[in-house]
């Protein structure tokens, strides 16, 4: 009988939280596998460093978020600087510690979420075209063209961005207003970490979710090399 593999960086590995330029130095020679794995068990799952000091109010703040879009607490965490201690964004923001002026980008894996944010995109495209709604100026005008096209393609991925949908519908506006409370509710809440914003990214399954931070990760690695 075959045991079960370990990493060659199992010795590294046994760390919650690693180190920066240690993941850098040592992620740049993973495989796809190996990649896979990382963000599976560390980006994923486990208490997020921005509560390792209070991981029952991650737990309590997961809960309540979820009882306030009707899923599962389960289908809610953290990803980001949050999650791991510091960016994993390209290079020059890759390595940046989480801190007071850092977003807390939680991240929801609902195929229900999802089909809702999906149908108030189109049904935003259609309203538009339709001349039911219309941008409040120049700016909005050029952000939301810029959605129209850029928010097909990652709904064709399996996720979906919720600050890309104007505050016009029930769900966004649901989700917009869950996020201003989350924030004004961790300000009140003893040994809770301070944020400077927070948003929420839905991916239709964990499928989407591993294969889309699996890319994201592995060119944020990219990024340092060069």
């Amino acid at each position: 009988m075959r045991p079960f593999s370990s990493h060659r960086y199992h010795d590294f590995f046994k760390e919650i939280y690693p180190p920066a330029l240690k993941l850098a130095t040592i992620a740049s020679s993973f495989n796809q596998t190996e990649r896979e794995s990382f963000v599976r068990l560390w980006m994923t799952e486990g208490i997020p460093f921005a509560f390792k000091e209070c991981p029952f109010v991650f737990e309590s703040l997961r809960a309540w978020f979820g009882d306030n879009l009707g899923i599962n607490p389960k289908e809610i965490t953290i990803a980001g600087s949050g999650r791991i201690g510091y960016s994993l964004s390209g290079w020059p923001k890759y390595g940046r510690i989480f801190g007071s002026e850092s977003d807390l980008d939680l991240m929801a894996v609902s195929r229900t979420l999802y089909s809702e944010l999906v149908e108030e995109f189109i049904g935003w495209k259609q309203d538009y075209n339709d001349g039911t709604v219309a941008p409040r100026n120049d700016r909005e005008a050029r952000l939301w063209m810029d959605n129209f096209t850029k928010v097909p393609k990652i709904i064709d991925r399996g996720f979906i961005d919720a600050w890309k949908l104007p505050n016009l519908y029930p769900v966004t506006k649901d989700i917009s207003n869950t996020l201003w409370l989350l924030i004004e509710k961790l300000k009140v809440t003893e040994g809770a970490p301070i944020i400077k914003d927070a948003s929420i990214r839905v991916y239709r399954d964990w499928n989407a979710a591993l294969r889309q931070m699996t890319l994201n990760f592995r060119a944020a690695i990219r990024s340092v090399e060069n």
